[in-house]
């Protein structure tokens, strides 16, 4: 796929967190295409509003992720599988409008289902964000 030029003028202020198999970093131009088809994919989007209809409705779904990173300070986490490098999901924190309390929420896609991986990031995310952030209070709605 290819995504439109970037002009790199501002850098997303998101830490970069380990765990034993994961990295967890920001979302990047690479990442676009897994995430285009996790989007598109009816069985994975079917609770979180999706699939989406089409490459631009993609990129703008892509484009949130940074966004809130960029309003909020946090936000979803692009996981990276250290042994492959391959971009398996995502996880990370939403501060939806009208929602309680920021949620802890998680994107997997194919290649990082059924791993543990979703868990192994969650309990990381849930520590720094207790530590660092200061959010001793989060949610994770789940549709039964």
């Amino acid at each position: 796929m290819t995504l439109p030029r970037q002009t790199p003028a501002l850098e997303i202020p998101v830490p970069r967190l380990e765990t034993a198999r994961l990295v967890l970093r920001g979302p990047e131009g690479r990442d676009f295409d897994a995430v285009t088809e996790f989007m598109m994919d009816a069985g994975r989007t079917r609770y979180i509003g999706g699939p989406v209809a089409s490459v631009f409705d993609a990129w703008g779904g892509f484009c949130r992720v940074i966004g809130h990173w960029m309003w909020n300070g946090f936000g979803f986490w692009t996981l990276e599988d250290k042994a492959s490098g391959q971009a398996v999901g995502r996880v990370g924190l939403l501060n939806h409008a009208g929602w309680p309390e920021p949620e802890l929420g998680w994107h997997m896609f194919a290649a990082g289902e059924g791993r543990g991986l979703a868990h192994e990031a969650a309990l990381t995310i849930r520590d720094f964000a207790a530590r660092d952030l200061g959010l001793d209070r989060l949610i994770s709605p789940i549709h039964p």
